[in-house]
């Protein structure tokens, strides 16, 4: 991507605010790697879909590119679907999952800076989730109650951060019983969680699921059935290692479409973000190479 007009997008809340600090890093290495670019930083939630909508209708930006964590990328994400303009990553967040499918680390601008100018765009899929794009993952009970937690103000930093969450969620959420279609199927159980994984790791350093592909075609589903709260706390080190898929509890699927329908009101997040802290029903479709990911 030598010789072309970036735009980059920063969120300075990104990674509980720390990316803030980063800018100059952020503008020393695009510099570096000999990048033309424009900067802009978010302002308030859902800026960046409005920045990066923006900038797709130009004819004059050769990729948008998110400088933050998961929430910024679902953002660009959602304001670049339905355009041709590629997504470009300089990952500055607290979970960092989607980055893990390219192998690009985490606050290492100049890493990034490098993959913008030597990478080349690739067609991969998009999850679209009661008319909200995601690119890395959904998930339905247990999980999207991690991220409620998670919005909690913490000094803690990285995957420290889910723990805590995930500590914090255990005191709260109740496995209702859900109804899940999908590709002709449907299991009915009462449920810890549901996760429509279009990439491999969630919630900063959770495999849950292990052999996703962000350019298949379809989801990885994991659906996985109530627990005992021991239970549960023996097993997380199976889901962050992504060998759960043995527990008795858990079924791994493939498909292309699914829908949730929960007995009571279940939190649901896209990529971290919460789509909804008390919803009844998703209806989930992938889009086949919707996006161009620049990596």
């Amino acid at each position: 991507m030598e010789n072309a007009m970036l735009y980059v997008i920063l969120n300075p809340s990104a990674q509980k605010g720390h990316a803030a600090q980063r800018e100059q890093a952020v503008r020393a290495a695009l510099q570096n790697a000999e990048l033309s670019f424009e900067l802009a930083r978010t302002e308030f939630s859902g800026h960046a879909q409005k920045l990066a909508a923006a900038a797709a209708e130009q004819d004059r930006y050769s990729a948008v590119v998110a400088v933050g964590g998961d929430g910024t990328i679902n953002e660009v994400v959602n304001g670049l679907l339905g355009s041709s303009t590629p997504l470009g990553l300089i990952p500055i967040g607290t979970g960092n999952d989607l980055v893990k499918m390219i192998d690009l680390p985490p606050n290492r601008p100049l890493l990034a800076a490098q993959r913008l100018r030597d990478g080349t765009p690739r067609p991969v899929d998009v999850g679209v989730a009661n008319g909200r794009a995601f690119i890395n993952g959904l998930g339905c009970g247990f999980d999207a109650q991690i991220a409620v937690e998670n919005q909690r103000p913490s000094r803690l930093r990285g995957f420290a951060v889910y723990l805590a969450a995930l500590l914090r969620a255990l005191r709260h959420y109740q496995a209702p019983s859900m109804r899940v279609h999908f590709d002709g199927q449907t299991v009915e159980q009462p449920m810890l969680l549901t996760t429509i994984g279009n990439g491999r790791c969630h919630g900063g350093g959770f495999w849950v699921t292990p052999d996703a592909q962000l350019d298949d075609g379809q989801f990885d589903v994991c659906l996985c059935a109530a627990m005992r709260l021991d239970e549960i706390l023996r097993h997380v080190p199976k889901v962050i290692r992504g060998t759960h898929a043995r527990l008795k509890q858990v079924r791994m699927a493939r498909a292309r479409e699914v829908t949730i329908e929960a007995a009571a009101p279940v939190p649901v997040h896209l990529d971290g973000e919460i789509l909804g802290a008390a919803l009844q029903q998703v209806t989930v479709e992938i889009r086949p190479g919707a996006i161009k990911l620049l990596a």
